[in-house]
């Protein structure tokens, strides 16, 4: 009789082990049949697509009788990312996606190089950037996000300066050209419109401008307004043939005593107002290293050009 009741206990022990490896297997099965067809329809559903797009880079390369090896290269890259609108109070934003080509004609034996900048651009508010908004086309061999605006420099060649253009990020309108540092101004807590931005454009820039041909002894000028316009520009023109060749000044900007830093004013005083007379009692500074300096106050958004300081020479005048 115990052998009987210690063959059963065995024959129990046995088949609880077996229902713990069908068990085991279950499970494993489970997690198996999850892994392979469940939770990758998890992470379908979860997602939703975006935007496809394939641009493609390209050399061709030739010998010139004249000047040598010659390469023509197209240079493509896309950029992705976000930009806020501006608006304070909803702190909306935008997702902008940048198409960009680089056209260059490469000379290997001069100091010579034409490039031209190709931009295409679409906005959305998600991965689905479908929304085409422009295409810009400028002289140019970089291009760059800076601030508020897409950058597009072409590079100086012999005496000739680095030309910077400027066009807003959100329409792709060209608001302004430099071959300086640009200063941006800042109420904090404010729409981005009320924020001003002043930058200057040299004789000997890259680039040239119809304002220098058609006006005499012009060395340079300085432009100010938003990130969408230019609202004031006014011309540097000098009575002196000694300073007909100058080349950009170092902008700054001065408020309550302090200069600024890192090309950049920021008018705590005015913190959240959204009126355009808040922007006052600060000065901007160009200084023509060492040669000498123009200093023009700004009251209620107006460059006062009847109180600025300059050298006797130096005539300063408001352009259209």
């Amino acid at each position: 009789m115990s052998k009987i009741n210690y063959q059963n206990k065995n024959n129990q022990r046995a088949l609880l082990s077996l229902v713990a490896i069908v068990n085991h297997r279950l499970q494993i099965s489970v997690i198996f049949v999850f892994s392979i067809f469940i939770f990758p329809l998890v992470g379908m559903l979860a997602q939703d697509s975006g935007t496809s797009k394939t641009v493609n880079s390209k050399i061709t390369t030739r010998n010139d009788l004249q000047h040598g090896p010659v390469a023509t290269i197209v240079n493509s890259r896309y950029s992705f990312f976000r930009f806020h609108t501006g608006n304070i109070s909803t702190n909306q934003s935008q997702i902008i996606m940048l198409q960009e080509e680089i056209h260059t004609e490469k000379y290997l034996d001069i100091p010579s190089q034409e490039s031209m900048v190709k931009t295409k651009a679409w906005i959305g508010t998600d991965a689905n950037t479908d929304k085409y908004v422009w295409t810009i086309e400028a002289e140019g061999n970089v291009a760059s996000i800076t601030d508020r605006y897409y950058k597009v420099t072409k590079y100086g060649c012999c005496d000739a300066e680095a030309t910077h253009t400027y066009f807003n990020i959100m329409t792709g309108k060209k608001v302004y050209i430099s071959t300086s540092n640009m200063i941006s101004i800042f109420v904090p807590n404010a729409p981005a419109d009320i924020d001003r931005y002043v930058t200057y454009f040299s004789n000997n820039g890259s680039i040239q401008m119809k304002e220098f041909s058609s006006n005499k002894n012009v060395i340079g000028i300085i432009q100010y307004g938003s990130e969408t316009k230019t609202s004031t520009k006014v011309l540097v023109r000098v009575n002196n043939d000694n300073y007909l060749d100058m080349y950009s000044p170092v902008l700054l900007a001065q408020h309550q005593g302090k200069l600024d830093e890192f090309n950049e004013l920021i008018l705590w005083g005015s913190n959240g107002n959204t009126h355009a007379d808040t922007l006052s009692n600060f000065t901007l500074n160009f200084e023509y290293y060492g040669m000498f300096e123009i200093s023009i106050p700004v009251e209620k958004d107006v460059l006062m050009l009847n109180k600025a300081k300059s050298p006797p020479f130096v005539v300063l005048e408001v352009v259209e």
